[in-house]
């Protein structure tokens, strides 16, 4: 398998990442003035939302969790996780698995 980041994606996700923790910052102010009842870390939920999406965008440290996985999992019987080739920042080169989808079982 393939993985290409498109270019300039991720510094646009970069950008938006920051107006999202930006928007974090706002509602911690405003939220419990209109939601009293709300116990939302505004700042924290968006945070972590923000580092998620930063990790999907940062194929090099996917490659990195993915050997460390397929390290952690050499063995549980039926799990193989694909060898990875190559990486960058940019591009990601890994076996491909054929088999049932999780979505299938």
């Amino acid at each position: 398998a393939i993985k290409v980041l498109r270019p300039n994606v991720a510094r646009q996700v970069g950008i938006d990442l920051c107006v999202l923790i930006r928007a974090g910052d706002i509602l911690a102010e405003w939220a419990p003035r209109i939601l009293p009842v709300s116990r939302v870390d505004w700042q924290a939920l968006l945070r972590g939302l923000a580092q998620g999406l930063w990790e999907e965008v940062d194929l090099a440290g996917e490659a990195q969790r993915q050997i460390r996985f397929g390290q952690n999992m050499e063995l549980v019987p039926r799990v193989f996780v694909p060898q990875v080739y190559a990486y960058n920042r940019n591009v990601l080169v890994s076996g491909w698995v054929d088999g049932t989808p999780l979505r299938s079982i």
